[in-house]
């Protein structure tokens, strides 16, 4: 039978490897669409254990100062979750990347994270089982994937009734899909913007408990999804911005604050304005990593940045802000920077396109749009 889901808890997981500069957004919105629907949900932040574990200097390394193309990250996790025999493929990865790329100092510490990654593992599932959640959700982007896999399958094998998601960049579209067909402990794989169907999961999975629907017929379906819940679903975009949760940053300032390394991270605050290309819906970069899903370009009202900007400062009493968008709405600059007081505290990251004019440049640099990472400090 499902899992009763009232009253109980309902846990997302940011596994390693992450910064631990900046909250996940991705997550931050779902716990916040989640609680507005009536549901209790925490947030565990495991890169936060991995970095007291490994050290925050290595793990800010691994995160953020190593090549990603190389999947180190991958490569220290991939051992709990394999399902074939070591092929020679996979031992000249070592010889072929490892020492090819790496100063053997470096290769011998990732040696050591490899070997002891099991047993982090099983740290990571302690803490996620003790809290006796319900419904685990994993997110994964970029080289997270095996560690989410890694820590999903052991709180599967010790609670065979918790309900385990699977979601986040690395699974769009067919990632998402050889993930739902690869690994039978991953009950569930979101693809896409998922901050309405992941509530609407959680609705379908409380009312089918009430009704004793078995959980082995996995027939969750509703009208306002337009497909039916089986191992993967895949979310339309978000149509309208504004619609948006403001994130939920709480549990992130909570882990740092017990942190033993607390005191040399210059955290930032992580929002968007705009998701999609509105470049790329003209013309599709060859280098991009957009697919035609995601690439339509929609934008928050000005107001409604304005706000959440507003909000976040006042509420955490950051002023740095990392923006996840691909690129800036252009017309933001006249609309949200050109309204930014003279003298604000507040100071954002952005990405933009090269035709950007000169004037515009300077009034986004008055506005505060100078900031570069600078967030863990000796």
């Amino acid at each position: 039978m499902i899992p009763q889901l009232l009253n109980k808890k309902i846990m997302l997981v940011v596994p390693p490897i992450s910064s631990v500069t900046r909250p996940s957004l991705g997550v931050s919105n779902l716990k916040s669409a989640a609680q507005s629907a009536g549901f209790d949900v925490n947030i565990f932040y495991a890169c936060f254990d991995y970095a007291e574990w490994i050290g925050v200097d290595l793990n800010q390394k691994l995160a953020e100062g190593t090549r990603s193309d190389l999947l180190i990250g991958e490569w220290i996790f991939c051992d709990n979750i394999r399902t074939r025999p070591i092929t020679e493929k996979s031992l000249n990865y070592e010889n072929d990347v490892l020492v090819s790329h790496i100063d053997e100092a470096f290769r011998d510490t990732i040696r050591a994270l490899k070997d002891g990654s099991e047993k982090y593992v099983d740290h990571c599932a302690d803490i996620i089982l003790v809290q006796d959640p319900s419904i685990v959700g994993i997110s994964s982007t970029f080289h997270q994937h095996c560690a989410a896999l890694s820590i999903a399958k052991k709180v599967k094998e010790r609670r065979s009734d918790i309900i385990i998601l699977l979601g986040g960049a690395n699974c769009e579209e067919e990632m998402g899909r050889a993930t739902a067909d690869l690994f039978p402990w991953v009950d569930y794989v979101f693809s896409g913007e998922s901050e309405v169907t992941f509530p609407y999961f959680l609705d379908l999975v409380a009312s089918a408990t009430e009704h004793g629907t078995p959980d082995s017929e996995r027939n969750l379906t509703d009208s306002k999804l337009t497909q039916k819940f089986w191992d993967y679903t895949m979310a339309p975009p978000l149509a309208q911005m504004d619609d948006l949760p403001v994130p939920a940053f709480d549990e992130y300032f909570a882990h740092l604050s017990k942190a033993t390394f607390k005191h040399r991270v210059q955290p930032a605050l992580t929002f968007e304005s705009s998701r999609g290309c509105w470049w790329g819906q003209k013309h599709h970069c060859t280098f991009c990593g957009l697919n035609g899903h995601t690439m339509s370009f929609r934008a928050k009202s000005a107001d409604r940045v304005l706000s959440e900007i507003k909000y976040l400062s006042d509420t955490w009493d950051i002023h740095d802000f990392a923006a996840s968008d691909n690129i800036i709405a252009m017309h933001h600059i006249q609309q949200v920077f050109d309204k930014i007081p003279d003298n604000s505290k507040d100071r954002f990251f952005y990405e933009t396109k090269a035709n950007v004019s000169e004037d515009q440049l300077r009034r986004l640099c008055r506005a505060g749009v100078t900031w570069r990472d600078r967030r863990i400090v000796s």
